[in-house]
């Protein structure tokens, strides 16, 4: 909520992004069929997350993808967490991979965001921000 008691459209933004970046099911027993796998992979969030039902009905549909690689960019940092359940750490290790010049810092810890919740991470982080230099394929934390 911002400072005046209005609210931004954090949360239309976050659906739009979401259905358009992964459409997801297209039809409502697809969506259900999900629900398992969700649920296995994911039980904190599988029960809120299970379907995609929200992007089955979205009005927009995404054009086509493309690969996100990185390419000429150097390299560039992901930052994945050990306990995450909203983004697990084999996610984030996909997407180091899946770069070009991708590096990853794995923190140690049981929470969702990474940066800011150790020495070593916020370190290695801000090092990386004011130098655009990392020496190591994946630092652990």
């Amino acid at each position: 909520r911002k400072p005046d008691g209005t609210y931004g459209n954090e949360l239309e933004a976050f659906n739009a992004i979401s259905c358009i970046d992964d459409p997801g099911p297209k039809s409502v027993d697809e969506a259900d069929k999900w629900t398992p796998e969700f649920m296995k992979v994911a039980p904190r969030l599988g029960p809120s997350f299970s379907g995609g039902y929200g992007c089955v009905f979205w009005p927009a549909k995404p054009d086509y993808r493309i690969a996100i690689t990185g390419k000429g960019a150097g390299p560039i940092l992901v930052v994945g967490t050990t306990g995450d359940s909203a983004t697990p750490l084999a996610s984030s290790r996909k997407m180091a991979e899946t770069l070009e010049d991708g590096r990853l810092i794995v923190n140690n810890a049981q929470r969702h965001t990474g940066y800011g919740s150790n020495d070593c991470v916020t370190s290695a982080v801000d090092d990386y921000l004011i130098t655009t230099k990392i020496s190591y394929r994946e630092k652990a934390c």
